[in-house]
């Protein structure tokens, strides 16, 4: 374990020494983007440091609706609402589940869902996702009740970006709610990174509704929620909606001014991931899925190997502190190709020293 003083971008520096970084979820670098960050500042100044009041208030900031009419736009979604986390984002989503079992609904989380939607009825037998996939298109056929599913659009610990091609194999009869966590796939997957919500494929008797962390690749403070009309509307009449304080006002006016820049900055982690997948590719070393930059290592000497170098990857025991540690390679906009040509040589020397001891 590490501790800086600083926020990392391409760089990590840690006890006054400078380490190449390739960890983190800022994929789009937003975190330190300065024209980001002078957008930001443009909206402190006309919004202030905070905002406290309930969304459900008689006096209400126009900027957040104008955010959420751009994220329908954006992604896909008949409408959104937006809250100060992805993980709060999430709750409301949980408590909501909670409130379908009541009436009679089966919940199913698919394995690695993320903790933000956990509502108490989670049980995630399945080993991995297909194996759940078979599991609950099997149980649409068997059971009597409707059903709410819950997973990931992204499996970032894995490496694996998931299709929903499987939804049309589920019963046509029954009533399904399809729960999706789009954290990691926001901003960064889809066409003009917009997502998840427009790629599921639309069934008549499936409802969708996507989560996710802006936090990651959109580098704000806050989550969003998109889904049906009626969905959303039925979310807001919640008290833990109406309880809970908005995200920050000065973000909203910030990423609907930069726009152009998000969509740069992914130009530029689109570049860097081709790049440097074409290069690893013969190496059998790294498992990732296409244009997505989360490379999975299965070899527990890399994280070493590379620190020795001024290289720091992501490696730290998940999901539990008992866990064995994963480790990944996390690619982001900052990266220049030095910075991944240098890797690249590095993971080179690694495998060439492991085959012969791997051979013999």
């Amino acid at each position: 374990m590490f501790f800086s003083s600083q926020h990392p971008s391409r760089i990590a520096c840690i006890d006054n020494q400078e380490y190449l970084f390739f960890s983190g979820t800022s994929y789009l670098g937003m975190s330190v983007n300065p024209v980001f960050q002078k957008a930001v500042q443009e909206g402190l100044s006309k919004y202030g440091t905070n905002y406290g009041s309930s969304r459900t208030s008689n006096l209400r900031l126009v900027v957040f609706e104008e955010l959420e009419h751009f994220l329908c736009q954006w992604t896909g979604a008949e409408q959104s609402l937006t809250m100060s986390s992805g993980f709060l984002a999430g709750q409301l989503i949980a408590q909501w589940i909670r409130d379908l079992f009541s009436k009679g609904y089966i919940i199913s989380y698919a394995p690695h869902t993320h903790p933000a939607v956990f509502c108490g009825l989670e049980k995630m037998d399945s080993p991995d996702f297909e194996s759940w996939v078979e599991q609950i298109v099997f149980q649409s056929y068997t059971s009597k009740q409707n059903m709410v599913l819950v997973c990931n659009a992204v499996d970032v610990l894995h490496a694996k970006v998931h299709s929903f091609e499987w939804i049309k194999r589920l019963n046509i009869a029954k009533e399904i709610i399809l729960v999706v966590d789009d954290s990691h796939g926001i901003g960064v997957t889809g066409q003009n990174g917009r997502g998840i919500y427009a790629h599921i494929p639309p069934m008549k008797n499936v409802t969708k509704v996507v989560i996710a962390s802006m936090g990651k690749a959109l580098g704000m403070p806050a989550g969003m929620v998109l889904s049906e009309q009626e969905i959303i509307k039925t979310l807001k009449k919640s008290s833990f909606y109406a309880g809970a304080s908005p995200m920050l006002p000065a973000y909203c006016y910030a990423f609907l001014k930069i726009g152009e820049e998000y969509q740069k900055q992914l130009v530029m982690l689109k570049k860097n991931i081709q790049f440097f997948s074409s290069e690893v590719k013969d190496l059998n070393l790294l498992d990732y899925a296409e244009d997505y930059p989360v490379f999975r290592t299965y070899q527990p000497a890399l994280y070493p190997f590379l620190l020795k170098h001024r290289v720091l990857i992501s490696s730290f025991p998940y999901p539990k502190p008992d866990s064995e540690p994963i480790s990944r390679v996390v690619l982001s906009s900052l990266h220049t190709l030095s910075d991944l040509a240098y890797l690249v040589e590095l993971l080179k020397l690694f495998v060439a020293d492991i085959r012969p001891k791997v051979e013999h």
